[in-house]
């Protein structure tokens, strides 16, 4: 059974205002923590990244840039495009990112396909920029989703095969936690190819130890809903902890839910403390 969860780096919030941080660098997914407590601060403009400078049409790129974080998102794609046909990767990704809808929720598949079709024949996984190689593997994830379930609205049909291929090579490059979670996803079901229930629990595991939300439910409801033995349901109630452990008020709800579905016998109270002690064991060694 799939579980239509927001896993996606990508979500599509219509009201959401273009961050700084997302135009500056090319890159929409960077986890940064924050001081709570610290005053705000004034925004500030910030530089594209050094290695963009030696990129063609870095110029145009960065007016785009500028444009975006005025709020101008006609004169910024009209820019993007300019330095998109100079073969600027960082102008690529951006209109990539703007047709599956990141921005403003205008969503174009058929241009996002030929966006992210450039990006990822650019990608440079070896590249000793971080940036550049998590936009590559970005790039790959949000066209394997393509590849996997077609588009009509652009006459896209499914092949199973690239999607599997560029899935694993995001997964193996970088370690993307997103590409870990459908190739899970891909190998948990007979919707697509043969199932192999333990390939997709090793993938599922790989994505949950980044914090992936989905995976960790997933685990859950795999051992905990579905575990045949007492040590078994431990574990799978350890990943529901942990896949509500500081999260969203609405995804704790989501993971409460589901330890409540839990069925045949429940765990006893000194059960129940296992699985809280490996929630925390797992939730500290892979510094969530």
């Amino acid at each position: 059974m799939f579980i239509l969860m927001p896993t996606t780096g990508f979500a599509f919030d219509k009201n959401r205002t273009i961050s700084q941080d997302e135009l500056s660098n090319g890159y929409g997914t960077i986890n940064k923590k924050y001081d709570k407590k610290s005053s705000p601060k004034p925004p500030r403009r910030r530089l594209p990244p050094l290695e963009q400078s030696f990129e063609k049409g870095s110029f145009a790129y960065s007016m785009g840039v500028d444009a975006a974080q005025s709020d101008d998102l006609v004169s910024a794609i009209k820019h993007w495009k300019l330095s998109s046909a100079d073969g600027n990767f960082y102008a690529n990704w951006q209109l990539a990112r703007y047709y599956l809808g990141t921005f403003d929720g205008q969503k174009n598949d058929k241009d996002a396909i030929n966006y992210l079709q450039l990006v990822v024949a650019q990608y440079d996984l070896s590249s000793e920029s971080r940036v550049r190689r998590q936009i590559s593997a970005d790039a790959m994830v949000e066209l394997a989703n393509f590849f996997t379930s077609g588009s009509e609205a652009a006459d896209f049909k499914p092949r199973i095969a690239i999607a599997l291929k560029l899935l694993k090579l995001a997964s193996s490059s970088v370690g993307h936690a997103k590409a870990n979670f459908l190739l899970g996803e891909l190998y948990f079901t007979d919707e697509y190819i043969m199932p192999q229930k333990k390939r997709a629990v090793r993938y599922y595991t790989l994505a949950a130890r980044k914090n992936h939300f989905a995976a960790q439910i997933k685990l859950g409801q795999i051992y905990y809903l579905q575990g045949r033995d007492f040590r078994t349901k431990i574990q799978g109630l350890a990943w529901l902890l942990v896949a509500g452990k500081n999260k969203l008020p609405e995804l704790q709800e989501f993971a409460n839910d589901i330890i409540a579905q839990s069925s045949g016998e429940q765990l006893n109270e000194k059960q129940t403390q296992a699985a809280n002690n490996i929630a925390e064991r797992i939730y500290l060694k892979w510094n969530f």
